[in-house]
């Protein structure tokens, strides 16, 4: 199974330090009695059985800090706490899926529905070097520092109503990002969905691909076309590829591979989803710790549902929290101030 075998490069691909352990959590109007998260357990389980090797409890936590820096047990077991009564959130292994997998589960245990079957991928082309890289690779933000297997997180909501004609909020955010960053040389490391079908399938259906500013100054206008015309050759270049299915890598030379000089990681990660199909009702607030690749010192997940966009840095503990928290705040400062001129 293809969602397997990338399950397994992304586990060889890892290093020896951090963790692999993702979390999204939910804050709810009101959550469902025990009782009948208990049978949509069992039923998410059903639907995915790669989730039905451990026995899942529901847990309480007085902090999602807590919960959040907990290992897990074992790489293919799933926890589910409730946070101080009001927050539900589920911890898994990025061995298992990645964040939309996760968003899946609990949208099963939300509503008591859910689509079984493996995920059909993209047909992408032989992977190749994007045109838009620098010569030299991008160092990445804070990677003088040492690499831990502790994380913090801050979280951050960003209004934003009806976007300007003919823009997209994930360039816009994209953006902003890349002019939050203090070095010259910059990229962005994003994930990307490469499911035929966006929303099914459970497993991990990502590629990725590096995002580049413009070499030279452009208006925000053109500097967001650029971005477009990145992520559009990016699935017809070969930026965005998946290994073949029948790949089986030596683990020694792949890892030497994926540690060549040269390679190009980006500043940090940065993934967006958008609920643009109501599938989350009843929702206050949904935010995404991520797992931290060791060529990165921090990564941000963002979630955007009917004009609010939650936020969330998660960085290496050895990154001084003043300067993750001025990076969340340019950050907004700079998603505004596009929203500005392009309204203006």
């Amino acid at each position: 199974m293809r969602s397997q075998l990338l399950g397994d490069l992304i586990e060889l691909g890892a290093g020896s330090i951090r963790r692999m352990d993702c979390l999204i959590s939910l804050e709810l109007n009101s959550l469902p009695v025990k009782t009948l998260l208990e049978e949509r357990i069992e039923l998410a389980q059903k639907l995915y059985p790669q989730t039905a090797k451990h026995a899942l409890k529901i847990e309480s936590h007085n902090s999602l800090e807590s919960f959040a820096n907990a290992p897990l047990p074992h790489k293919t077991q799933l926890e589910l706490a409730i946070i101080q009564e009001k927050t539900l959130a589920l911890k898994m292994s990025h061995y298992l899926g990645d964040a939309l997998s996760m968003l899946l589960f609990l949208e099963v245990l939300l509503t008591g529905q859910g689509i079984e079957g493996e995920i059909a991928y993209r047909v992408l082309p032989p992977k190749k070097d994007s045109p838009y890289r620098n010569l030299m690779p991008v160092r990445g933000w804070m990677n003088h520092l040492k690499v831990t297997n502790e994380r913090e997180f801050l979280t951050l909501q960003m209004n934003h109503s009806e976007l300007p004609e003919g823009h997209v909020l994930n360039d816009i955010l994209s953006l902003a990002l890349l002019r939050s960053l203090p070095d010259r040389l910059r990229a962005l490391w994003i994930p990307v969905n490469v499911r035929k079908i966006f929303w099914q399938g459970f497993g991990n259906g990502l590629s990725r691909m590096r995002l580049y500013p413009a070499r030279t100054k452009v208006s925000t206008r053109d500097e967001l076309k650029h971005i477009r015309r990145q992520k559009i050759e990016a699935f017809h270049s070969g930026e965005i590829f998946l290994p073949p299915r029948n790949f089986k890598p030596n683990k020694t030379l792949f890892k030497l591979w994926l540690n060549r000089p040269w390679a190009d990681w980006g500043s940090l990660s940065f993934s967006h989803l958008e609920d643009r199909l109501g599938r989350f009702q009843g929702i206050k607030s949904l935010y995404g710790i991520t797992n931290l690749h060791e060529k990165h010192h921090a990564g941000i997940f963002a979630f955007t549902k009917d004009g609010t966009t939650f936020v969330t840095l998660t960085f290496d503990k050895t990154v001084p929290t003043q300067e993750a928290q001025n990076l969340l705040t340019n950050f907004h400062s700079q998603f505004q101030g596009i929203l500005d001129e392009l309204r203006s």
